[in-house]
């Protein structure tokens, strides 16, 4: 049974149950007000990243000194950066426990993040405190790109498995030097 997150007239947001993994196809089941319709078959996929993204966008992302990655508090090249992923390829048995809420922190080393041609290093990719199973929380290192430092955002995506999300921008300048930002600050949720 999959976990409701959330409904309205014209949707349900749903999380897949990580047990259907591997599987090519499963039957979905709907039931409403005591009222069920015909099962239904969906093409099962191993992953299809995609990154959470704010209002204007842009990924919904925290600054390694806690701030919200916007214009106003861009991220330094060199420091670290935390968003949050759906759609990776399934964790360990230990963290498929799909629609409840993650108690602690589990790095499942389930993805990458790449910068241009170059993949940034990923310090934690892995269960998401406090959200539930399913999201992932990925803290990596921005990339110092000089030829890039006077750009406001830099572009990225996700890989997991063998698929890629699509490109998603953060604010950006420049270097920890610049912003005077210690780089040995711990990352805000890991």
């Amino acid at each position: 049974q999959a976990p409701v997150v959330y409904t309205s007239d014209s949707q349900i947001n749903a999380a897949v149950p990580f047990g259907v993994s591997g599987l090519p196809t499963v039957p979905v089941h709907l039931t409403s007000n005591g009222v069920s319709g015909p099962d239904f078959p969906v093409a099962v996929i191993d992953a299809e990243p995609e990154v959470f993204r704010g209002a204007d966008g842009y990924a919904a992302a925290i600054n390694q000194d806690g701030t919200v990655n916007s214009s106003e508090h861009p991220a330094p090249g060199g420091s670290i950066l935390s968003i949050w992923v759906t759609g990776t390829v399934a964790p360990p048995f230990s963290a498929q426990n799909t629609g409840q809420v993650a108690t602690a922190a589990e790095d499942f080393h389930c993805c990458q993040v790449q910068v241009l041609e170059d993949h940034a290093e990923v310090l934690y990719a892995g269960a998401a405190p406090g959200l539930i199973a399913g999201v992932v929380q990925i803290n990596f290192r921005v990339p110092t790109l000089d030829f890039f430092a006077e750009q406001q955002y830099l572009e990225f995506t996700v890989q997991s498995g063998d698929q890629s999300s699509a490109p998603v921008r953060i604010h950006y300048y420049g270097s920890l030097n610049t912003l005077n930002v210690s780089s040995n600050q711990e990352p805000l949720l890991r």
